[in-house]
């Protein structure tokens, strides 16, 4: 809302004096794909994350932000990261040891339906993923639906599917009924 001002004030002059001081203009693309979640749906990292915006350009992974694009091949056909979310929760991972754990998961009572891909089943190599992510050789990434970044790991934990449910639990996804 305050970008929407801000810019409304740079067009009109503000005769009555009633609207608030602008903020600084942020670039256009920062703000519709740069929006950061502090809070909510997401388990944000210490000591980052501080703008209200992301630069669209190098995102990078970081929970509350857009997950970025990575190109991928699937099944033979080129696409990219992005066009795997949209109705699941997602898991990237680097390391295919977190198969077991989201194989697990699938059948729990959590409720929740998952679609996991590990940097192996997406062509174009692990280095893209994990860079662009910014995640460790057995990190992974857990994305919203909506393409968000709720969670991240840089390592394996010693549980993951144990690890994957506190997560899920504590974005509050425990009991619900199963997505459609």
């Amino acid at each position: 809302m305050a970008q929407s001002l801000a810019r409304l004030q740079r067009w009109f002059r503000d005769t009555s004096g009633r609207l608030p001081s602008p903020v600084e203009i942020v670039p256009d693309y920062d703000v519709v794909f740069g929006q950061r979640y502090r809070d909510g749906a997401v388990i944000g990292e210490d000591g980052k994350g501080t703008a209200d915006f992301a630069d669209h350009a190098t995102l990078s992974g970081e929970p509350g932000t857009r997950a970025p694009h990575v190109p991928i091949i699937q099944a033979g056909k080129e696409g990219s990261t992005l066009d795997l979310f949209g109705r699941d929760f997602v898991l990237l991972s680097a390391s295919e040891d977190w198969d077991t754990a989201t194989s697990k998961l699938s059948n729990d009572a959590l409720g929740l339906r998952f679609r996991q891909f590990s940097a192996g089943m997406l062509a174009r190599g692990k280095e893209n993923l994990t860079g662009a992510f910014g995640v460790g050789a057995g990190g992974a990434v857990l994305v919203r639906p909506d393409g968000f970044v709720a969670w991240r790991t840089n390592e394996l934990p010693r549980d993951p599917a144990g690890s994957l449910v506190a997560v899920l639990r504590q974005l509050g996804c425990s009991g619900h009924p199963p997505l459609r």
